[in-house]
């Protein structure tokens, strides 16, 4: 565990994961290890909200995070005897490899998305293909200085759209954390709904449709005007695509800081199909990005089940109320076999 930086993180080490068969273990963490307990339950009890309450007492928040061993040494930890460790250790761990069975499966659903949508986006030689800043408006954000004096709480505020507001799952920008006064947006950049941003530093190049109107600073580039030729959420498509996102990688400015200009967004080029056939194919990627990303429905909505699941019963097979204990870790096991026959048999296509 971390002790200097990410202060509350557990990290359970196997042999297969070091590069040598002896490895050396940096002055910023904490090994824990034991021959006579079993070594999993302290990872998982350390997960929970009791440990992470003791550890944030000894944590010092002055400067970086940061805890000493001597106290971490002091911190007491209910151990139960080694067969009912070893008994939550296979719950936990059953519950754990039906959510990485289910995350392989999205994953490998996610990557197959990926394919059709760079298939139903390829068009070869049959469409006109135009350069984005020839069928759009393109320019970039800017930002108000000192920002601080332009940051408002009154009902008539800016939204003011930041990296920090964007969610790297989601098509949309929904929200802002902070707004901006009506002076700070005649310096700022007006972004509408409809519209499109790209961020140009850092996670440069993904794209986002602006489902509120704001202002966006110079981290982002706004693509507008572009309803003419192309629907909102194909050309968010496009420029998804591994296409579109490798060849802003190749042609990104190099520095410290990665950044994304934008003649290079303008001379992005892409597909031009009819209105219609982009909303065919609108409709087929759409319902391909909600079976992978919807958390109401599907695997998503199953993994995120799995994972409430495992944190309950890891809560509270890790509390130890006598009265509840027994009983819970029962059910525990018969509700983690249940789930693991369920995922394992074969599904009907």
């Amino acid at each position: 565990m971390p002790n200097i930086g990410n202060c509350g993180e557990i990290y359970f080490v196997t042999k297969d994961l070091f590069p040598n068969e002896n490895n050396v273990l940096g002055p910023n963490a904490i090994l824990l290890k034991t021959k006579i307990y079993n070594i999993k339950y302290f990872y998982y009890y350390f997960h929970i909200k009791i440990f992470q309450k003791q550890l944030e007492k000894i944590t010092s928040n002055t400067g970086q995070t940061k805890f000493n061993k001597t106290d971490l040494k002091k911190i007491l930890v209910p151990v139960p005897p080694l067969e009912v460790q070893d008994e939550i250790v296979r719950i936990l761990d059953t519950f754990t490899a039906l959510t990485a069975e289910l995350t392989a499966e999205l994953t490998a659903r996610r990557n197959q998305y990926s394919w059709y949508r760079d298939y139903l986006l390829k068009f070869e030689n049959k469409i006109e293909i135009v350069k984005l800043g020839s069928v759009s408006n393109i320019v970039r954000g800017a930002s108000p200085r000192p920002i601080s004096n332009y940051i408002t709480f009154e009902e008539d505020g800016i939204n003011w759209i930041k990296i920090g507001d964007v969610n790297l799952e989601s098509k949309y920008v929904e929200k802002t954390k902070e707004k901006i006064t009506q002076e700070g947006a005649k310096k700022s950049r007006i972004v509408k709904k409809g519209d499109l941003i790209l961020s140009n530093s850092m996670s440069f190049g993904r794209p986002y449709i602006v489902n509120q109107e704001g202002c966006i600073h110079d981290g982002w580039i706004l693509i507008s005007d572009y309803q003419t030729n192309y629907s909102t959420d194909f050309l968010y498509y496009l420029l998804m695509s591994n296409k579109v996102q490798k060849y802003m990688r190749d042609n990104v400015v190099s520095g410290t800081v990665q950044n994304l200009n934008i003649d290079i967004v303008k001379n992005i080029e892409i597909p031009l199909p009819p209105l219609e056939v982009q909303k065919r194919i609108v409709e087929v990627l759409d319902n391909f990005e909600k079976i992978c990303n919807d958390l109401n429905i599907g695997l998503p909505a199953e993994i995120e089940a799995r994972q409430k699941q495992y944190e309950f019963y890891r809560n509270i097979l890790l509390t130890f109320n006598n009265e509840e204990i027994y009983a819970l870790s029962k059910q525990a096991s018969k509700q983690a076999s249940k789930q693991a026959s369920k995922q394992a048999s074969p599904k009907s296509n």
